[in-house]
């Protein structure tokens, strides 16, 4: 049978004691909460640090598709439908095809990467639907333009806006 302790029979000795005990397991166990949050903090910045990407990596790996996926501006041929990477069609470099490629929410879609597109030679722009002129970086690339009877040089410039109104990270 369990005796409880009876605190009024105990000496002082043993009241003393009990209360040492009380109070040194109550530290420890904040101690020990501490320290296993602390531990959990560290873990997820670790993590955060070996997954961070750069932004400017981020807008490259979006941009990707404008110069090589037929949804967007990329020239497939009718016949073979073999689709040419880094190329720009230049019967798609619209504003409608642009909205059909890349569409952002209209209200939340500061928060995402937008483009503004610019062939230079042909002197041609196109922009996302968020996209507001307040650049953060731009990319180039140089891409073969269809013009509907052969392929020509030129420069895509991609005008990234990244999370208008917040920092860029």
């Amino acid at each position: 049978m369990i005796k409880l302790l009876d605190y009024k029979k105990m000496n002082k000795k043993g009241q003393f004691e009990a209360a040492r005990k009380t109070i040194f397991w109550l530290i420890m166990g904040f101690i020990i909460t501490m320290i296993i949050i602390a531990y959990a903090i560290l873990l997820a910045g670790y993590r955060n640090k070996l997954t961070y990407t750069p932004p400017d990596m981020k807008a490259e790996f979006i941009a990707l598709r404008f110069s090589n996926i037929p949804e967007c501006f990329a020239y497939q041929e009718p016949l073979t439908e073999r689709v040419y990477a880094g190329s720009i069609d230049l019967t798609k470099f619209n504003k409608g095809q642009m909205d059909e490629c890349y569409f952002t929410n209209k209200d939340e879609g500061h928060k995402d990467y937008n483009f503004g597109l610019t062939l230079v030679k042909k002197d041609l722009f196109v922009a996302t639907n968020n996209y507001l002129d307040q650049d953060v970086f731009v990319l180039e690339k140089k891409v073969m333009v269809w013009d509907g009877t052969k392929f020509e040089a030129d420069t895509l410039q991609i005008k990234v806006q990244v999370r208008l109104g917040a920092p860029s990270t």
